[in-house]
């Protein structure tokens, strides 16, 4: 049921079942009313004893709701802020839920990847670039031309690891 709750409910059932289950607990002073009326040498027992039970499961259900509801919020806007400063590294969490957290989460992780994917070939132009300049003088006989800008980490291993036959 928790994991229905957190992973697959729709926001607005969320609110729905959370407000139930409030005013449930709240509901239950109501039991007060007929047991004083019957036995009202017992109330203010009853009632205390009434009133810790709710004012307990009112925390509990307040706690869980912070935790299934909040946490995911927040930490989906923490984790867009860093994709929106250009963290296109850290995971994505959340990505697993079918409500609008996951929704959101999915679409974060597509632009992520596209962010990616836009830099890689940017930064593929910018090094091929930097080698048609370089050939096209030693093309020209220009035998001082160098390549001495550092290529991305990523590219020197590939170079590393290459063999011109």
């Amino acid at each position: 049921m928790l994991d229905w709750f957190e992973t697959q409910a729709p926001i607005r059932e969320k609110m729905r079942v959370l407000t139930l289950a409030l005013v449930g607990a709240a509901a239950l002073n109501l039991f007060d009313i007929p047991v004083l009326l019957l036995h009202p040498e017992h109330s203010l027992a009853l009632v205390s004893v009434v009133a810790v039970i709710s004012l307990v499961l009112t925390f509990t259900i307040l706690r869980l709701a912070s935790e299934r509801i909040c946490r995911p919020y927040v930490d989906t806007v923490v984790r867009m802020e860093a994709l929106a400063e250009g963290d296109t590294e850290s995971p994505i969490r959340y990505t697993h839920h079918a409500d609008c957290v996951g929704r959101m989460t999915k679409a974060m992780d597509k632009f992520r990847v596209s962010i990616r994917a836009s830099t890689d070939l940017e930064t593929q132009r910018r090094i091929i670039d930097r080698m048609n300049s370089s050939l096209a003088r030693l093309a020209a006989n220009d035998l001082t031309a160098e390549v001495n800008e550092a290529f991305p980490a990523s590219t020197r291993k590939c170079a590393a690891t290459s063999t011109l036959g």
